[in-house]
């Protein structure tokens, strides 16, 4: 329950002020003393009811004719309750001493004095304008003076207390000004960098890769954030991102980054060409649309480890990197672009500084080691479980007749890297005027890197160089 402070004027102490003034001379207030009675003030009051403890003014002014603030210090041994409060002017029990005002309440205490704790008492009073305020005078007792001059000052200072936290009229403050440059006014305001200070931000912008913070104008600082290894490193900024930021007497490190690792931080939707910057890293990129070209952010504007992950559900599209010296390294090679097809999907991991690398994702199938192809006449498909398809043709020409045969060989486009398991013919093609159907063909051996094609002729004559056979086949090996 809230307590309502504020002294009564008593009919002795308005008798007092009135003679004080018509006389000309002052009304002294001389003491301040506490009691534990309780009582509803009445006006008619000349002492305290059960009167414990009785200390000097030790320090007043005059703040207005109407208002007048005093102080005293209640030290000692004694333990009582504070129920009542008197303003004496001289010391109660003196000749001429008058209690001038009075303060109770019918129930309840005001504090407690406790033993060995100095309870100072500080009150600023106002004074009803009908009454001669202006003949009051506070008479302090000097001795007391230093030690509220001591505790003035420490109320002065802007933190008299530096092992407590500040107390906050928000708790979040929102960013200004211009990335890469952000500012920030907390109130009440910081007074000076230290080593571990706290605050909560919202970042109003994307920043840029290389932003820093200023403080109630104490001086910019860059913004940080940690690696997985624990090293700092420029720290990615999102429009709106909320963080609580540290100051580690270097930079300001922000502690709830954006994810840049397999968890999303949010899915946005991609329909145009256009360009990729910090505030879609973390984030599951989907592309819709027509397909088109996405431009990637320079890989040293984001920390290392900063993470693009890229679902195309309509049309083709190509990744390209800024035309600034960044790379992309896909499947051992440097290239410009990356494909990605309907379906596709692509994951792609900053250094920081200038590669990008394309780390997961259906796109790179076709770059896999394990799904290399030569799309040619003579060429060959891998596949992840370690077969190899060849396909070609071998050419030769028959010298004898009816009955006779030939032979001759001719090396795959690859070599198998351990062993040619079949090889199968198809009919030969006739370069010249034989007949095709006069033969007939085998394949007469094969080794990793080779294989023979034998030729019988069944029937007719006609032999020579000028007839050549040209005899497609299909070898599967791993």
């Amino acid at each position: 329950m809230s307590i309502v402070f504020q002294f009564k004027l008593t009919v002795a102490g308005q008798a007092a002020l009135f003679n004080a003034n018509h006389t000309g001379t002052s009304l002294n207030l001389t003491h301040i003393q506490f009691g534990s009675g309780n009582r509803t003030p009445t006006g008619a009051e000349t002492a305290l009811l059960n009167p414990q403890q009785l200390a000097p003014i030790a320090s007043g002014l005059t703040v207005s004719p109407t208002q007048i603030r005093m102080s005293a210090i209640f030290g000692g041994e004694q333990y009582y309750v504070i129920r009542e409060v008197g303003l004496w002017a001289g010391s109660p029990g003196s000749t001429g001493a008058v209690l001038v005002a009075y303060w109770s309440q019918a129930t309840g205490d005001l504090a407690v004095k406790s033993p060995g704790v100095d309870f100072v008492f500080s009150h600023d009073m106002s004074i009803d304008s009908a009454v001669p305020g202006g003949n009051l005078t506070i008479v302090a007792d000097t001795a007391q003076a230093p030690l509220l001059a001591l505790l003035a000052e420490h109320e002065r200072k802007p933190d008299p207390h530096p092992q407590y936290v500040l107390a906050r009229r928000l708790n979040t403050w929102t960013s200004a000004g211009n990335a890469p440059a952000f500012t920030l006014s907390p109130e009440p305001p910081v007074a000076a960098y230290a080593t571990g200070q706290r605050c909560r931000v919202r970042f109003h912008s994307a920043g840029r890769g290389a932003d820093t913070l200023n403080i109630n104008g104490l001086g910019a600082r860059n913004l940080k954030q940690y690696t997985a290894s624990g090293s700092k490193t420029a720290a990615i900024v999102a429009a709106d991102q909320v963080s609580e930021v540290e100051y580690d007497g270097a930079d300001f490190i922000v502690l709830q980054p954006l994810p840049g690792g397999l968890e999303h931080g949010a899915v946005t939707v991609i329909s145009g060409s256009g360009a990729l910057g910090a505030a879609h890293a973390g984030k599951l990129l989907i592309l819709r649309g027509v397909g088109g070209t996405l431009t990637l952010p320079a890989a040293a504007s984001l920390a290392a480890g900063a993470t693009l992950h890229l679902c195309s559900q309509e049309g083709a599209w190509s990744i390209a990197r800024q035309a600034t010296g960044d790379t992309i390294n896909a499947a051992q090679s440097s290239v410009a672009t990356l494909g990605l097809a309907r379906g596709e999907t692509l994951m792609l991991v900053g250094d920081g500084v200038s590669t990008w690398t394309a780390a997961g994702g259906s796109a790179l199938a076709a770059l896999s080691g394990s799904f290399q192809a030569s799309k040619t006449g003579n060429g060959y498909q891998k596949l992840p479980g370690g077969l190899i398809l060849q396909w070609g043709s071998v050419s030769g020409y028959q010298l004898t007749g009816a009955g006779g045969g030939s032979s001759w060989s001719g090396s795959f486009p690859m070599t198998f890297p351990n062993a040619c398991l079949s090889v199968t013919l198809s009919a030969g093609e006739v370069m010249g005027s034989i007949e095709t159907l006069e033969h007939i063909y085998a394949a007469n051996g094969w080794t990793a890197s080779t294989l023979t094609v034998a030729l019988q002729r069944t029937y007719g004559s006609s032999a020579g160089t000028g007839d050549i056979f040209n005899v497609r086949y299909i070898a599967i090996g791993y």
